[in-house]
């Protein structure tokens, strides 16, 4: 019992970790209220959650708002491109099958599926590069996408990780609730943890790279 309860046993590292993620859930949720502010709060989660992989861990809160505080307008921009990828995404899905030929129309759905590609690339990377170096935000989307190409088995495992809920929402509505309920408590924080096991893999490589050229 002793060496169960003892701060440095394998059990207590483990409940504090998950201790830490739902605080950082919590942060995640309240400071992306506001929609427009959540490329911002998603960026301050991946560079928490990259310093704790990296064992450079510090005051979880407060590093949290640091990092929102930071990053807020670079992280804003990349997030409202996206959003506006994602609108158009949608409104040509919904009303070009409606009113285009249908030759024109898989022309179309071609390069929806295309810009689709394109816009996982960057949401997988971009944040985090956000999160860990400091570019111009044009640079930053570049590096996202090539990074994307140039790791591909890690951009394939990052990409089930996050499109694990929706498709799971998807294809069993039944699970709206329970995932609704651990999204509160561990949904974005646990999810992001588990994509940025391989993004660290990609920067640590990266740098690996950079050091022996």
């Amino acid at each position: 019992i002793v060496n169960f309860l003892n701060l440095d046993s394998p059990v207590m590292r483990v409940v504090s970790r998950v201790a830490d993620l739902i605080i950082l859930n919590w942060l995640f949720i309240l400071c992306s209220l506001p929609v427009v502010t959540a490329g911002a709060s998603l960026t301050a989660l991946h560079k928490v959650i990259l310093q704790m992989l990296r064992g450079e861990e510090g005051p979880l809160i407060r590093g949290f708002l640091v990092a929102f505080r930071d990053n807020f307008c670079k992280a804003t921009a990349m997030w409202l491109l996206l959003l506006a990828l994602a609108a158009v995404l949608v409104v040509d899905l919904v009303v070009g099958g409606r009113i285009l030929p249908q030759p024109l129309w898989m022309a179309v759905l071609a390069s929806m599926v295309l810009l689709a590609v394109l816009g996982l690339m960057v949401l997988l990377y971009a944040f985090p590069l956000q999160a860990r170096y400091e570019n111009p935000v044009g640079r930053t989307l570049k590096n996202a996408v090539l990074l994307a190409i140039l790791h591909l088995p890690e951009t394939l495992l990052m990409a089930v990780i996050y499109l694990a809920v929706p498709v799971v929402i998807f294809e069993f509505p039944n699970t709206i609730p329970g995932l609704a309920l651990l999204s509160i408590f561990l949904g974005f924080s646990g999810v992001v943890y588990l994509a940025d096991l391989a993004v660290y893999r990609v920067f640590r490589k990266t740098t690996s790279e950079e050091r022996q050229a």
